[in-house]
């Protein structure tokens, strides 16, 4: 069972879970190989599924997910910028 299917419920695990998603697509870095760049938008899915899932569960923290500075990898994602404006 994944680990946000078992912190279904927990906004702030949820949040922590996203940022690790989104740590991990930064180890890619600015050049991936194709394969590389394959796993980087999987990682970048996964967190904006996940951050999804902690405003699902209660998270409304607009200026945390905003500015947190583990998410500067996506805040070029519309995803991510149509999530934060829903917090509005």
């Amino acid at each position: 069972m994944s680990r946000r299917k078992l912190r279904a419920g927990n906004p702030r695990e949820l949040l922590a879970i996203a940022a690790e998603f989104a740590a991990c697509a930064e180890l890619y870095g600015d050049a991936p190989t194709a394969d590389e760049q394959e796993r980087r938008l999987a990682c970048i899915r996964e967190a904006l599924a996940t951050l999804q899932s902690a405003v699902g569960a209660g998270y409304k923290e607009r200026a945390s997910i905003e500015m947190d500075p583990r998410f500067k990898i996506l805040r070029g994602e519309q995803e991510f910028r149509d999530l934060v404006n829903q917090l509005k």
